[in-house]
């Protein structure tokens, strides 16, 4: 009997310890896992003038566990972007935003998350700048804007002279009143020169676009391009002239003979220039019209191959107005009436 009891004590001792180690197991709290989240800075460049809906790249993030979820904020420019929650990849929201001549790039704040934990980064997107309203796009020699540092822009394989050292070219407001995004061509005598310009020879067919804005009214003289040589029919430019007598005109030579359009240029008002040019036939366009024209009886045009362009001066010692100059497009065949049209609106 005693022997039994015992026994019966050292199950029940058992069972005891037993029941009081599963209970404590079972108050044991399981240890929380805090989330770590990493985002990397997003930063790409792309082409101005996507289509909407365009992907532009993925965020590269990721989390020790649960799912992440984006979300973006801060853009800038608003509505220009669009991400996908679950994926992460950033695409094209709104396309009219992606204008180069407007903003040279875009950026936003880039959230992940897993449920109340975040992690946020940079979103910068550069523009590149493309030639716009494809207006003879095939046929564009050089387009220059004048953005910025023009100067610099050069190609390294061209020789760039300021005509006065102390008084630079410089820049001046745009017409769609952006700072320092149209050139600046002075009164004292500032011009500049680009060597081995790859401009059409011979009497083969060009044209010319320009936007030119004169700052003042007194008399004076303005050369805007100058292109070839001062000898008979060697000359491609583009003048005007406020002296006796107001006049745009196109030269081939020295003595002057081309087209005469006689008008008042107004001041400070930009105005739209095309000279286009066929074989024995050039045509002067101002704003989008046809305002004057010449056929030549005999010889046309025989300027040279890679020469040298001159931007404010071309005729020597005369009393310069001073002029604004954007958007200078040189072509290799003559414009249409509906392109020099288009170019005039944009």
């Amino acid at each position: 009997m005693k022997k039994t009891a015992k026994y019966f004590f050292h199950i029940l001792l058992a069972a005891t310890f037993f029941v009081a180690c599963s209970k404590k197991s079972e108050d044991t709290p399981t240890p929380i896992v805090p989330t770590n989240i990493t985002v990397d800075n997003f930063e790409t460049s792309i082409n101005e003038n996507p289509n909407n809906g365009a992907t532009i790249g993925s965020i590269t993030a990721s989390s020790n566990q649960g799912t992440l979820n984006f979300a973006l904020s801060n853009q800038n420019p608003a509505g220009a972007l669009s991400i996908n929650a679950n994926t992460g990849e950033i695409s094209v929201a709104d396309a009219s935003l992606f204008d180069y001549e407007t903003r040279k790039s875009i950026t936003a704040t880039i959230t992940a998350s897993v449920d109340t934990t975040s992690r946020s980064a940079t979103i910068t997107i550069n523009l590149n700048d493309l030639y716009d309203s494809g207006v003879a796009f095939d046929a564009i020699i050089e387009h220059w804007k004048f953005d910025g540092d023009f100067i610099g822009a050069i190609d390294n394989t061209r020789q760039l002279q300021q005509g006065d050292a102390s008084n630079p070219v410089g820049t001046t407001t745009d017409r769609f009143g952006n700072a320092n995004k149209a050139l600046e061509v002075g009164t004292d005598g500032e011009y500049l020169s680009i060597t081995n310009m790859p401009l059409v020879a011979g009497n083969n067919a060009r044209a010319v676009s320009f936007w030119v804005k004169k700052p003042v009214n007194a008399p004076g003289f303005m050369e805007i391009f100058h292109y070839g040589n001062d000898s008979s029919n060697e000359i491609f430019s583009c003048m005007y002239a406020q002296e006796d007598a107001n006049y745009y005109g196109f030269r081939r030579n020295s003595s002057g003979s081309g087209i005469t359009y006689r008008t008042t240029m107004p001041t400070d008002t930009w105005q739209h220039v095309v000279i286009n040019y066929s074989p024995t036939t050039a045509t002067l366009f101002v704003n989008g019209t046809n305002v004057s024209s010449v056929i030549f009886s005999s010889t046309g045009l025989d300027t040279p191959a890679n020469g040298t362009l001159k931007i404010g001066t071309g005729l020597g010692a005369l009393t310069h107005l001073g002029f604004a100059l954007d958007d200078l497009i040189f072509y290799n065949r003559a414009l249409s009436e509906a392109e020099i049209t288009e170019l005039s609106q944009n």
